[in-house]
């Protein structure tokens, strides 16, 4: 009787360590904190892209992270491999949600646009007009 107790509680603390790993995930922080405007970062920073766009290289990022220390509107989402296009939604001073903001890449928001192999990206919100924002943005993959 003892031996199956002990098997049972060796194999569930191997389910928790196993569900701890997933939990984790990696982070990777591919700007700031920095200030992001219309002419910061410089064009080319992200491949086919004018200034004022920060991105992480391609790989199968599962979300976006940025955390806003100050300023205005910015532009969180994906830059798709297909096209180039950047997808995403604006965040800033009146967004309802928490900072620091995560988005998915499966997120309903983006309606679809977005596969699973693309770069996550933030970018200034060019239609708002504001100087910019102090902002760090974070890529996260999880196993």
């Amino acid at each position: 009787m003892r031996t199956r107790i002990l098997v049972a509680t060796i194999a569930a603390s191997f389910v928790v360590l196993a569900m701890a790993a997933v939990a984790l995930g990696t982070s990777h922080t591919y700007w700031g904190y920095n200030t992001i405007n219309n002419l910061n970062p410089a064009s080319g920073t992200c491949s086919s892209a004018r200034s004022g766009i920060a991105c992480d290289g391609f790989n199968y990022w599962d979300q976006n992270e940025i955390a806003q220390n100050s300023g205005g509107n910015i532009v969180q989402g994906f830059q798709n491999s297909v096209g180039g296009s950047i997808y995403g939604i604006v965040r800033g001073c009146c967004a309802p949600d928490p900072n620091p903001w995560e988005l998915a890449w499966n997120d309903s928001r983006l309606m679809g646009a977005v596969n699973h192999y693309n770069r996550t990206a933030c970018t200034y919100d060019f239609g708002s007009g504001t100087s910019g924002s102090y902002v760090q943005c974070r890529s996260l993959i999880f196993p």
